[in-house]
């Protein structure tokens, strides 16, 4: 792994198929367990993974110091922005002028790290209009939404993410191969979004990753990072109002269905449904 491996969008967008199943692991906050478990993890399997990071809270308790996030990155793992100082609440709290430095400061020492990466994770996954014009001055892309990436519905700043432990499906390792089932008959990019040290069972979720890591892998499935995930899906053109309408209807079904195996595995006969 390499830092290149995300910095040349044009190359890899020109490599993929139509749809091609990809998975992302992306975790949010920056805690400390994100450096002492979750690397570890991947480390052993020799594959990447990405962290947004609250770039003011570094070198707290609790949290990664500087020189943990600077080994990530030199180790070939990608370290996006989930802003300065702006996470204790929803972004719309804040004045858009507070918005502007923040993302700006975030930015700035993401880049001070050695972060070349142009991603950015809302907190909360909640933005409006507005701070999606702020974050984009900064960041080429961003994620807060639910579901899968597929050519046919990405938008680049507002990414699709599905959850993993308790803001998915816990530890219920059937309901996520029942995800990657799909993800191979539909093909997209999933993403999963962890929060590593966060929750009662945080540790305990994580005693899945390298199941879950083998089931994907055995399915022929390329884990990336964010970056080289935006980068081979990033390029879609953005859909007509109405069916931007049909997309939010069908993710508001599917985001129940993610959760339900059963359920989830009768939809792959829904061709029509899931290629809207």
């Amino acid at each position: 792994m390499n830092k290149s491996t995300y910095e040349n969008h044009e190359i890899h967008t020109k490599q993929r198929t139509k749809n091609e199943a990809l998975v992302t692991f992306l975790d949010d906050d920056g805690k400390a367990e994100v450096y002492s478990l979750l690397y570890p993890i991947f480390k052993a399997k020799g594959l990447p993974f990405s962290a947004c990071i609250v770039t003011g809270k570094l070198d707290t308790p609790g949290i990664m110091t500087s020189e943990q996030v600077r080994e990530l990155i030199s180790e070939g793992h990608e370290v996006l922005g989930h802003t300065h100082n702006a996470h204790s609440a929803n972004m719309k709290d804040y004045s858009l002028n507070y918005l502007k430095n923040d993302t700006l400061k975030c930015r700035e020492l993401l880049q001070k790290l050695g972060s070349n990466s142009r991603g950015f994770v809302y907190p909360q996954g909640r933005s409006s209009i507005a701070i999606k014009r702020i974050v984009q001055k900064e960041f080429d892309f961003a994620f807060g939404a639910t579901g899968i990436n597929t050519d046919e519905n990405v938008e680049k700043m507002k990414l699709k993410r599905l959850g993993f432990g308790m803001w998915g499906s816990g530890d219920d390792l059937e309901a996520y191969k029942a995800q990657i089932d799909y993800l191979v008959e539909n093909g997209g990019w999933l993403t999963y979004m962890l929060h590593t040290g966060v929750g009662p069972t945080a540790h305990e979720e994580l005693t899945l990753l390298p199941e879950l890591i083998i089931y994907i892998q055995s399915k022929g499935i390329k884990i990336v990072n964010a970056s080289e995930g935006y980068a081979l899906y990033g390029s879609g053109k953005k859909r007509p109002i109405l069916l931007r309408t049909v997309d939010l209807a069908k993710e508001t079904i599917l985001s129940i269905l993610y959760r339900k195996p059963d359920l989830l595995k009768k939809t792959l006969k829904l061709k029509t449904f899931l290629k809207l």
